[in-house]
């Protein structure tokens, strides 16, 4: 048996772990979108889909994974849960408004709970949206108040133990509230439309499994200014779930390999070895090598890239768990799903990790 560099180094909950392969940037081998999300619920359908995020652990009727998607500002407080293989939407949770209302709903993603239980999975959604900050260049906000930037963080339930439309309790949340008021950030105002969990943790000594990355999106003519990391520590988060509600402050990083693009999603894979940063129309990949920082892995330029397998306007990103695979959907009601397969090939690949084996 072997393991990289990276399983020796780093903490990588069982289910993360992938089966051992080359440390490599993969490169896209097909695409396919020959199956279409189903947007309608009975309540309202999800056409603008803003976030995705495939479960780890979960899977849907036809044995593959189940995908969970939000829909943009003025979609209601609602997570839906689709089939990854079919489309099929399988049901739909609700989130009381007394814990959060969808102000504009941009970015989802899934991992580790962090400081509230590291092998346990969490979603992650953010309200994160305020188009008035991005197009006056963060002078001023759509937002009630400089702290009501927010995150939900919900313990994943299992869909086949729930109702359609149910509303999911109060012990499954916490929430976050973020602001971009630290004197490191170029504004005090930030459009997102993109976050993403460091799953292993990787890097600095102040690194932990549970790290949130915030990337704001910017105008072209702003992108290559304001473009910025924020990082939220895993620590940052209420240590119940109960409702309770924590504000932090994250301070600007500056990360050279995003600037100039307007981003609109990003993701790491479960093993922590690929960060994905999205634009509308393209999907750049840079490669993490172990001991390497997210911040450090994003300050160089992307190793590998392509457009959208979909036509449309793409505003998320996931990765299937294996990391085998990506997915892409446009907004717009019952849109093709946008799949990328990629292969991680060290005698084909544009860039590779230093590996160690250690065999048993």
């Amino acid at each position: 048996m072997q393991f990289t560099i990276l399983h020796l180094l780093c903490i990588i909950p069982a289910w993360r772990l992938v089966d051992a392969r080359d440390l490599v940037c993969p490169r896209p081998i097909a695409f396919d979108n020959s199956t279409r999300i189903e947007s309608a619920d009975p309540v309202k359908s999800f056409g603008e889909i803003s976030g995705l995020a495939i479960s780890p652990k979960i899977q849907a009727p036809s044995g593959e994974r189940i995908v969970y998607g939000i829909n943009d500002g003025g979609g209601g407080n609602r997570l839906g849960v689709f089939d990854s293989e079919t489309g099929k939407r399988l049901l739909t949770y609700r989130i009381p408004e007394s814990i959060i209302t969808n102000i504009d709903w941009e970015t989802l993603t899934i991992g580790s709970c962090g400081s509230t239980g590291v092998n346990s999975t969490c979603i992650y959604v953010g309200d994160t949206g305020d188009n008035p900050a991005r197009i006056s260049g963060g002078r001023s906000s759509r937002r009630s108040t400089r702290t009501s930037y927010r995150i939900l963080k919900i313990k994943e339930p299992n869909y086949k133990n729930y109702p359609d439309n149910v509303e999911i309790k109060m012990s499954r949340f916490s929430v976050l509230t973020y602001n971009y008021l630290d004197s490191t950030s170029p504004t005090k105002y930030c459009d997102c439309e993109a976050m993403f969990l460091d799953h292993t943790g990787c890097g600095n000594d102040d690194d932990s499994v549970g790290d949130l990355y915030i990337v704001p999106k910017w105008g072209r003519s702003k992108s290559n200014i304001n473009n910025r990391l924020f990082k939220i520590p895993a620590s940052a988060w209420p240590d119940q779930f109960d409702g309770s509600a924590a504000v932090y402050s994250p301070k600007a990083i500056v990360a050279d390999g995003i600037m100039g693009k307007v981003v609109t999603s990003a993701e790491m894979s479960l093993d922590g070895s690929v960060i994905a940063i999205g634009t509308t129309t393209s999907t750049y990949l840079y490669l993490r090598c172990p001991g390497v920082s997210v911040v450090d892995a994003l300050a160089a330029q992307p190793c590998e890239s392509w457009n959208h397998p979909s036509s449309g306007q793409v505003e998320s990103f996931t990765w299937y768990p294996d990391g085998e695979s990506a997915l892409e959907i446009p907004e717009g009601n019952n849109r093709r799903m946008g799949w990328t397969m990629l292969e991680y090939d060290a005698n084909k690949t544009s860039r590779a990790c230093p590996q160690v084996h250690v065999k048993q």
